[in-house]
């Protein structure tokens, strides 16, 4: 008629944990442009972090490439080379994603603009070594750039800067020897054009 034992308690508890990690990209900046392998900074943390990975798009969706530390100023080497082919204003995504031991999640992305073409840079004329006894226009071609410098080599000295000048094919600049090749001889006056490809 009785029970002879009371009844039996069952105890649980579960941790609750609804906040997804935070995550961010630190540098380089969004957009920027990128002309080799580049390390990515970023930031991945959670009172109870689990996994960290990085992602890429190449302009065809994004692609898994394996686990990264979790954690505060981490840095991963982003190959270009291999996941990053195509070049132009931000072609290359990076994301890093980040799950915690409650499996919430949250993640970063940033855009790079890869550009690994050099110009090209050519001086036609005068021919190298010729004798010139007063100013003489250089013909010379840069392409593929958005901005070109002019450096002089005066005798021993280191070349000098002397400033911009216009890109493109077929274009002339005067060299004046009275003020940049005033040292007499054979092979005393250099001329390089230089020519630089990004913004």
């Amino acid at each position: 008629c009785c029970w002879k034992h009371g009844p039996t308690p069952a105890s649980y508890s579960w941790i609750i944990d609804p906040t997804p990690p935070a995550v961010s990209i630190d540098s380089p900046a969004a957009g920027s442009w990128q002309n080799g392998n580049f390390t990515v900074q970023y930031d991945a943390t959670d009172a109870n972090i689990s996994t960290c990975k990085l992602f890429t798009n190449n302009s065809a969706g994004w692609l898994d490439r394996g686990s990264i530390t979790c954690g505060v100023d981490q840095t991963t080497t982003i190959n270009i080379s291999a996941w990053c082919t195509a070049e132009g204003v931000n072609t290359c995504g990076v994301r890093i994603w980040a799950q915690d031991a409650a499996a919430n999640t949250a993640q970063a992305e940033r855009f790079f603009s890869i550009d690994t073409t050099p110009p090209v840079v050519s001086i036609s004329s005068p021919p190298a070594g010729s004798w010139q006894n007063s100013d003489f226009d250089v013909l010379y071609s840069a392409t593929g750039a958005n901005l070109c410098k002019l450096f002089t080599k005066n005798g021993a000295a280191g070349w000098a800067d002397q400033g911009s000048i216009t890109c493109g094919v077929n274009l002339t600049k005067l060299i004046d020897i009275s003020a940049w090749c005033t040292t007499e001889g054979l092979n005393q006056c250099g001329v390089r054009i230089w020519a630089l490809d990004e913004p």
